[in-house]
């Protein structure tokens, strides 16, 4: 070890990627044997040296390459010094280390810290951050006489550990360690970390575990809050940081306006579909008809499961947030991602199906087809041809090939570009929509004769009035979505405008297609109107029967009196 400390300190061995590699296992090694050896405070210190020349500023980029191969390159690093530091004898003083890249303080357990409590106070002037750690006197109390105690404190560590799935939270202090031989024996633990970035929020107390190569939230809480550093009360010792969010307010406002959108477009939905079964039978009794609102009902039941693992989504990404992801976690967002690229792609061919239909009615007229074979068309286009790209956009780029985004249950862009699977087939279905109304525009400039032939046009043209407001805004939606995510816009407004488009298309359905047709609306009217009128009917009846029973009662009644009379008389 001290060849190595030598060959590095000297700036003979450079920070390539391999040789971080190369060092990383030396040092890896050294820590697993140094229980076996006495280790001196000169070993340590050549070890601490050799650990702040392989973390300087300058070798961030460095690390970045290896981590692409190696991601645990970092950590391992990180638990060899947790482990060589366990094996620091004890000192009848203090030890202190000061390097740019790394801070080590040790204290050996004497009967003067065992009735003050352990504090370390971690000042960096290079990287203008400052951290402290402090261990009740109850907690040191329980070490035994003699044992040390030693805190670390790296201010680039944080650059180079792996960071989390949820790319919106950052290391945002100094990754502080903890460490003593007999570390099960200290429950309680004080941590303040001063806020590198004083504009992110939303703090989580972490440690790294070192079994998932990750940061872990378990045991820690933030105890206290200010704008410019955080107190974090953890139950165990090892290496701790903060994590804070890297979004904004703004951010919140859009979730919330999310969040509130999707509850009223299913609940649209779900009003939408009861509407059509009530009036189901009075407005499919022509086939075009039928067709139409087959058609009607697949568009919202499409939307209707879309927003459900949209919301499924949701809860998952939070629960990320919050937590180290699972498998279930991870499996669950597959899943959701898969049915929402599903069942959006669904509302979106539904809509093509129905701009065929109308194409149908309009320009090959001299061709008919039979309702079952205009149905087995439909389901093809509707479902078929969203389930083969949603599979083979699956299949393509898999779970381990960013399928999905890192921070969100959905289709990734920056690693993969699967967004394309779902933004091309929409905007294409879109497109034709918009040229088979112009084509029917056309078409329908014709005179009608006969009055088949012209209810047939009317319902072709209350069709097509839907489809040339759904159409725009559904794609204008999916633009504005695609260039924020393409284009990475910042753009508060885009943003707000996305959210408040895509989160009511359900309320949109409900209006534009459900609703504003003649039929349904009359439909409706009958159905209330009818049964207004049988109820009113039945009250109606039901006084008269009453009347009638108690008027013949009476004459029932009134001529045995009579007949009583003169038997008596």
């Amino acid at each position: 070890m001290q060849q190595l400390s030598e060959l590095v300190v000297n700036r003979t061995v450079s920070t390539t990627p391999g040789n971080l590699r190369t060092i990383v296992q030396i040092l890896g090694d050294i820590s697993d044997v140094a229980s076996k050896a006495n280790i001196t405070a000169s070993a340590f210190q050549d070890f601490i040296d050799t650990v702040n020349y392989i973390l300087d500023t300058n070798t961030v980029q460095n690390w970045t390459i290896l981590l692409e191969s190696e991601k645990d390159a970092s950590s391992q690093l990180l638990q060899s010094v947790e482990k060589f530091a366990k094996q620091l004898p004890s000192q009848n003083h203090q030890l202190t280390i000061c390097k740019p890249f790394i801070e080590v303080k040790a204290i050996e357990v004497n009967q003067n810290n065992r009735l003050t409590g352990y504090s370390a106070a971690f000042i960096n002037a290079d990287f203008n951050v400052t951290g402290e750690v402090f261990i009740p006197k109850e907690q040191i109390q329980r070490l035994p006489l003699g044992s040390t105690l030693v805190s670390i404190a790296y201010p680039t560590l944080r650059r180079i550990l792996p960071k989390n799935s949820n790319k919106h939270f950052w290391v945002n202090g100094l990754v502080m360690s903890v460490v003593v031989k007999e570390n099960m024996l200290i429950n309680d633990v004080s941590l303040t970390f001063q806020k590198i970035n004083n504009s992110l929020w939303q703090v989580n107390c972490v440690f790294w575990d070192f079994i998932v190569t990750s940061w872990n939230n378990n045991g820690c809480f933030p105890e206290n809050e200010t704008d410019t550093a955080v107190v974090c009360r953890c139950s165990h010792l090892t290496s701790f940081s903060i994590l804070m969010s890297a979004t904004t307010p703004s951010d919140v406002i859009l979730s919330y306006i999310a969040n509130i959108g999707v509850s009223i477009s299913v609940g649209s939905l779900i009003l939408g579909l009861i509407v059509e079964a009530l009036v189901w039978r009075h407005v499919t009794k022509r086939k075009t008809s039928f067709m139409r609102h087959v058609c009607i009902v697949n568009i919202s039941l499409s939307l209707l499961i879309a927003d459900i693992w949209f919301i499924v989504a949701a809860i998952n990404t939070e629960w990320a947030q919050k937590n180290v992801a699972s498998r279930n976690q991870k499996a669950s967002c597959i899943s959701a991602t898969f049915f929402i690229h599903f069942f959006y792609l669904s509302l979106f061919f539904w809509m093509l199906t129905l701009g065929l239909l109308i194409f149908y009615r309009t320009v090959l007229i001299f061709h008919e087809l039979g309702r079952n074979r205009m149905m087995c068309i439909a389901f093809s286009i509707g479902y078929a041809c969203p389930l083969v790209i949603s599979v083979i956009t699956l299949i393509s780029t898999g779970p381990t090939k960013a399928y999905m985004r890192k921070d969100a249950c959905w289709l990734s862009w920056d690693e993969s570009r699967a967004l394309l699977a779902f933004v091309l087939p929409a905007l294409l279905a879109v497109s034709l929509n918009l040229m088979i109304l112009v084509l029917v525009i056309i078409k329908v400039q014709r005179p009608t004769i006969g009055e088949g032939a012209q209810e047939e046009r009317n319902i072709v043209l209350q069709t097509g009035k839907r489809i040339a407001i759904l159409s725009p805004i559904l794609g204008l939606t999916w633009a504005i979505g695609f260039s924020i995510v393409a284009v990475d816009a910042p753009v508060l407004a885009l943003h707000i405008i996305f959210s408040i488009l895509n989160s009511l298309q359900g309320l949109f359905i409900l209006i534009f297609v459900v609703l504003w047709d003649r039929k349904v609306q009359d439909s409706l009217a009958k159905t209330f109107s009818l049964s207004t009128l049988t109820s009113s009917h039945s009250k109606i009846v039901s006084h008269i029967s009453s009347g009638f029973l108690v008027q013949k009662s009476f004459r029932i009644n009134h001529k045995r009196e009579k007949y009583n009379v003169s038997t008596v008389g």
